[in-house]
Formats: C-alpha cells, sequence, structure tokens
C-alpha cells in the first residue's frame, strides 16, 4: 500500500512537470507567434510606406511631365508669336514698298504722259492762267521763260517742262527735308527737356526731401512729417517713373533717323502718367505749406537759406515744374503728329498717346478745378456768421462766381454814391443762390473788406468763373437767405440792366436786383442757366420778362414786397 501510495505520489509529481513543461512550450509558442505577427504586420505597414512612397513619385513623376509639356508650348507659342509678328512686320514693309512703287509709277506715268504731249505735232497753247499762278507759287520758273516767246518748238517745250520738273522735284524734297528736320528738331527738343525736368526733381528730392527726411529721423526735425508730406506730396514717385522714360527716349533719339518711332514710348508714359494727379491736387496745399514753414520755422528758413546760398533755385519755383509738365507732353504729342505723315509707321502711335495723354490732362485740369471750387466754398462759408455755414457748406457744392448787385439801377461810373442799404452781394453755387449784404460801403470805404477790386485776390478758375478769396477772417457779410436753385427762376429785359429772380416756394415770389453793367448781368444769367442746366439734367432756359408798362398786369400773381431791401 504505500508503496502504491509513493508511486502515485511520484507518477502526480511527474504529470505536474510535464503540465508545466506543456505550459512553458505553450507560452513560448505564444510568444514566437505575436512576435511573428508583429514582424508581419510590421512588413505590411512597411510595404503600404513603400506603395505611397511610390505613388508620390508617380504624381511627381507626371507633374514634371506637365510641366515640360506647358513649357515646351510656351517656347512654341513664343516663337509662333515672334514668327507671327515678324510676318506682319513684313508685310507692312511689303505694303509700303507696293505703295511706293505705286507713287513712283504714277508719277514716271504722268511726266511720260507730258513728255509725249510735249513731243506730239501740236502747237502748245499761249501760257495760262494756272500757269501764271504756277509761276507765283514758284519763282524759280520765271527762270525758265524763253526769250522768244514766239517759238514753241517741240524740243523747247520738252526742255521747259524738264526744268519745271526737276523745280517741283526740288521743292518737295526740300519741304519734306524741312518736316524731317522739324521733327527730329522736336524729338530732341523733348530729349533735352526731359532731361533738365529730370534734374530739377533729382535737386528737389537730393538737396531738400532728403535731408529734412533725414532730419527728422535723427530726432531733430525741422519740419514735422506731415509739413513734409504736404510740401513735397508724391515727388519721389514722379521721379522715378520720369527717370524711366528719360531712359527709354535717350537710345531712340541718340541714334535718329527718318523712321525712328517715340510713340510706343509715350503710350508707357500715359499708363504711369495719372500718378500726376494726387501732386497737381495737393499744389497748393504744397506752396500754402511752403511760405506758413518759411514765416514761421525758423530752422526751416535757415535750412533754405543755406541751400539758396549755393545759387539753388528756390523751391517753391521748383515744385510747379510737375505741375507744367504735364501740357509740355501734349503740346509736344501735337507737334510730332503735325511733323509726321499718315503713311509713317509711328503715325499711328503718336496719335494714340496724343488722344491718351490730352484725356488724362483733362481730366486732371477738370479735378483741380473742382477741387478749389470746393474749397472756394469754406472760403465763402467763413465770410459769415458761424450759424450759417451749415446752411452754405453742403457735399458736393461747388461755388461758381460772386458779384456786386443793387436794389436800384447804379451809375457805373459813380458806384461811390449809392448807399450801403441798397448794395447786395449774389453768391453763386453749383446748387445753391446766397444774397448777403456787406457790412461796410465795397466802392466807398478803401478798408471794406468786400471790395473785390482792391483788397481781395482776384483770380480766374475757368471759363466764367471768378473767385473772391479773403485773406481776413473777419466776419464781412451779412445774411439774406439761401435758396435752392431748384425753387428759383431767372429772368430779364432786353436793354435793362435788371435781373428778376423768380422763386417757387410754399408762396410764390420775386426779387428784382441791378447789375452795374450789362455785360455783369449777361455773364451771371449764363452762369446761373449752366447751373440749372447741370442740376435739372436738362436744359433750362430764361423766364421772359415783359417791358414794365405790361408787368404791371402780372405782378398780381407772383409779385410781393422785395424781401431784399
Amino acid at each position: 500500500f504505500f508503496f502504491t501510495v509513493a508511486m502515485s505520489d511520484a507518477a502526480s509529481t511527474d504529470v505536474t512537470e510535464l503540465q508545466k513543461q506543456v505550459e512553458s512550450l505553450t507560452n513560448e509558442n505564444r510568444s514566437l507567434m505575436e512576435e511573428q505577427l508583429r514582424c508581419l504586420k510590421k512588413s505590411k505597414a512597411q510595404q503600404e510606406l513603400l506603395s505611397l512612397k511610390q505613388q508620390e513619385i508617380d504624381a511627381l513623376k507626371d507633374i514634371v511631365e506637365e510641366q515640360q509639356k506647358l513649357i515646351r508650348a510656351t517656347e512654341e507659342g513664343t516663337r509662333a508669336e515672334k514668327d507671327s509678328q515678324t510676318i506682319e512686320e513684313l508685310r507692312v514693309e511689303v505694303s509700303r514698298l507696293k505703295h511706293q512703287l505705286f507713287q513712283e509709277r504714277s508719277h514716271s506715268r504722268t511726266n511720260l504722259q507730258i513728255l509725249r504731249r510735249s513731243m506730239s505735232s501740236y502747237q502748245p497753247k499761249p501760257v495760262s492762267e494756272n500757269a501764271e499762278n504756277l509761276k507765283q507759287e514758284y519763282p524759280e520758273l520765271n527762270a525758265l521763260d524763253s526769250s522768244d516767246k514766239d517759238s514753241y518748238s517741240s524740243e523747247g517745250s520738252s526742255e521747259n517742262i524738264k526744268k519745271f520738273s526737276e523745280v517741283l522735284q526740288a521743292e518737295i524734297s526740300t519741304k519734306r527735308s524741312a518736316i524731317m528736320n522739324r521733327r527730329t528738331s522736336i524729338a530732341n527738343e523733348i530729349y533735352m527737356t526731359e532731361k533738365s525736368y529730370c534734374a530739377i526733381l533729382d535737386e528737389i528730392c537730393d538737396n531738400y526731401l532728403i535731408p529734412l527726411q533725414e532730419a527728422a529721423d535723427s530726432g531733430e526735425p525741422i519740419l514735422s512729417d506731415n509739413e513734409i508730406k504736404n510740401i513735397f506730396s508724391c515727388i519721389e514717385v514722379l521721379r522715378n517713373y520720369n527717370h524711366f522714360f528719360l531712359e527709354s527716349l535717350e537710345p531712340r533719339v541718340g541714334s535718329w533717323e527718318e523712321n525712328q518711332q517715340l510713340g510706343d514710348i509715350f503710350i508707357e508714359l500715359s499708363i504711369w502718367i495719372r500718378s500726376y494727379s494726387a501732386f497737381i491736387k495737393n499744389y497748393n496745399l504744397s506752396v500754402e505749406t511752403y511760405r506758413d514753414s518759411m514765416n514761421n520755422n525758423e530752422k526751416f528758413a535757415e535750412f533754405m537759406r543755406n541751400k539758396m546760398g549755393r545759387k539753388q533755385a528756390d523751391l517753391s519755383f521748383m515744385l510747379i515744374a510737375p505741375v507744367q509738365r504735364l501740357p509740355r507732353y501734349v503740346l509736344f504729342l501735337k507737334d510730332l503728329v503735325k511733323c509726321t505723315c499718315p503713311e509713317h509707321t509711328d503715325y499711328k502711335d503718336l496719335a494714340e498717346a496724343l488722344d491718351t495723354v490730352k484725356t488724362i490732362a483733362d481730366e486732371l485740369n477738370n479735378a483741380k478745378a473742382r477741387s478749389e471750387d470746393t474749397e472756394m466754398v469754406f472760403e465763402v462759408a467763413a465770410r459769415f456768421d458761424r450759424r450759417y455755414h451749415n446752411d452754405i457748406v453742403g457735399p458736393a457744392r461747388l461755388f461758381t462766381r460772386d458779384m456786386f448787385m443793387f436794389t436800384s439801377s447804379p451809375e457805373p461810373a459813380d458806384l461811390t454814391g449809392i448807399s450801403l442799404r441798397h448794395i447786395r452781394t449774389v453768391i453763386l453755387f453749383s446748387d445753391l443762390l446766397v444774397f448777403a449784404k456787406p457790412k461796410s460801403h465795397p466802392f466807398r470805404d478803401m478798408d471794406s473788406f468786400s471790395r473785390p477790386q482792391l483788397v481781395s485776390v482776384r483770380k480766374q478758375t475757368n471759363e466764367s468763373k471768378s473767385i473772391t478769396a479773403f485773406q481776413q477772417t473777419e466776419h464781412d457779410l451779412e445774411m439774406i437767405s439761401a435758396i435752392s436753385l431748384a425753387k428759383i427762376f431767372i429772368g430779364s429785359v432786353d436793354g435793362d440792366k435788371e435781373i428778376k429772380f423768380i422763386v417757387k416756394a410754399d408762396e410764390q415770389y420775386s426779387i428784382s436786383l441791378y447789375t452795374a453793367t450789362m455785360k455783369d448781368r449777361d455773364e451771371f444769367i449764363q452762369c446761373f442757366l449752366n447751373n440749372k442746366t447741370k442740376l435739372a439734367g436738362r436744359k433750362v432756359e430764361e423766364v421772359h420778362i415783359p417791358p414794365k408798362s405790361r408787368r404791371k398786369l402780372l405782378s398780381r400773381r407772383f409779385h410781393r414786397l422785395n424781401p431784399l431791401v
């Protein structure tokens, strides 16, 4: 029994050992299988990564191939464009040569017909009236007259015609040479004046603008940044553009010949010439800032004295150069077009450049005039008490003109005898009419603020526009009324200096005033009608006012006590 028990214990021990060995082998196999599985997954991931990289490489190859195709297509297109351009140039040249050949053939045919007629057996007719006219136009023909006027042999006629042809050809050649010389002279003048203009821009920037900017950056400013900007505006931009234009001109003018072109350069000029707009609009502010700084800034005045001590030009005279340059371009282009025949290769470009530059110059001039008229609205408002400023200043409102008028017909030779209570100042805006009273006599008091002939600065803005710019800040006008132009109609009587303003408001009434002269009356009425026409969008004419004998019949309809008396 004990032996059996011992054997069973040994057997169970062996079974346990075997089980442990089996479990150990099983765990090792499991670890190996897991390791193999991880390796398999890692290899699959690497294969997928390799596959993606291969796809990226294939995509990059496709992109490179497309770019190469595009480059080849672009090169082929460029070559084709150059070939087409060359072909077009050849066509133009062939067309020009054909035209020249046709002219020469026509000229030869005409000469041949003249010679054939002269060699015929018919006797030539006496000198006609047309021949006499030709002799007056070409005095050289007088020397061709034969001393024996009774002999008209065919040989003599042929000789005379030959000499006439030679004289005519010489005259044509002389005129053609004069035109070409004139064109050459204009081209040289454009280049030389552009060179001088660029030198002025260089002097402004190098001797004035840059030193002032450096002083401001160093912490010891002579002028503030705002003052520098107000005085010089965009002068550096203009300098860069005009130097580019000068560099384009130089090789053309340097190798000048009969078929040389300038029109394409001026077309490029017209692209950036609008940059002059900012400088031209800012010019008045530039001059005012410069003068104020000279009067009130001792450091700037000393800076300018040092500069002008080197015999340099005054800055205020140089700043006007860009304003004057734009109209000169228009004049140069007009002269070039006149001296270029329509068959010339440069004629089309010159004509296009002239139209473009002239249009831009007109637009800039109109914009400058509108800017000045807008500024004048504020100057006029400053002549009244502050409570009337909102009535005068308005959006898009422009000043047109001002004029003295009277409640009774004056004598122009003795305006000093008119009482102050009969004098009115009438101010016309684009959409408003202002009636005011001067506070002092404008024709009797020499110190009056409202005497435009002596105290204020008169200047012309454009056609039929005169403005009165006052330097005083005191209010010299007393407001009577400000009426919208939409509510006013105007009329006059032939032979009378009276202007009648018919106001159609809640209650219709009229205002009668007189001008000093008939010319003043006509000018004011024309300006009024122009503003009314622009405002209404249609032509507006003055109201017909009957003679005074018939006016009583109509007075009950719209006339009441004149509110301006």
